[in-house]
């Protein structure tokens, strides 16, 4: 072995140099794509403070398909859902009154309370914060879609499973599939599909309007009554 004269410094083997330059391309191709996919990331959609959606709530298991119509002022507070048409419920802490009103065989009965305590709106549609991860595109229905997913573990909660997002490029909500417990109206594991038709701004003051079933009675919690030719003017 010769010994490398004092004062001059040996080189690297050829080896070394060539595994080198390989990691030093691997980085920088592994950055470029990073760069890549934050680049093609849309921004995180949101809704309008104040909006009207209608779609069909699914459980694919049960056969079970719900038609929905909401209206909502997220600042305020308020919200309304019909469910089937009929069924309604509606949380006005402005009011304040919290009301559910439902057919019997020959009349509407509204159970109603002015006491708001504990009441919240229903996430129809989930906030897609810093928790959801961009998963590409995906279609619903022939519409290609951006997919946002969140994934919960938290069992001692009774939250956990996948939720898949589904945003036109307009950031419309096309769809929320759900493998788990329901994180809109919370219920045991299965597999739930939201399949929202139109979510759109809209001026909602005045849906929160108390039914005429529910102003009898004084707002002790019900049930109160009413015919049902005399509440079907106030069901819209």
């Amino acid at each position: 072995v010769r010994p490398t004269p004092r004062g001059l410094v040996q080189a690297p083997p050829a080896h070394t140099t060539t595994t080198t330059m390989v990691l030093a391309v691997v980085l920088v191709a592994a950055a470029a794509a990073a760069a890549a996919a934050r680049a093609a990331e849309p921004a995180r959609p949101t809704l309008p403070d104040a909006f009207f959606l209608h779609g069909v709530w699914r459980v694919p298991y049960a056969n079970l398909s719900i038609p929905i119509s909401a209206w909502q002022s997220t600042s305020t507070g308020q919200q309304r859902i019909a469910y089937y048409g009929d069924v309604v419920s509606i949380v006005d802490p402005t009011a304040p009154v919290v009301a559910e009103i439902v057919p019997a065989v020959d009349n509407i009965v509204c159970f109603a309370t002015n006491d708001t305590r504990g009441a919240g709106m229903v996430p129809l549609v989930p906030t897609v914060d810093d928790a959801w991860q961009y998963k590409g595109k995906g279609a619903v229905t022939g519409t290609v879609a951006d997919k946002w997913q969140l994934v919960l573990n938290d069992k001692a909660a009774g939250n956990f499973g996948t939720y898949t997002l589904y945003v036109s490029a307009r950031g419309v909500p096309l769809r929320l599939e759900a493998f788990g417990t329901s994180i809109v109206f919370g219920s045991h594991p299965d597999v739930y599909v939201f399949d929202y038709y139109g979510v759109a701004k809209a001026n909602v003051s005045d849906a929160f309007a108390t039914p005429n079933a529910c102003r009898d009675g004084g707002g002790s919690g019900g049930p109160t009554t009413a015919t049902a030719t005399a509440t079907t003017a106030t069901a819209a």
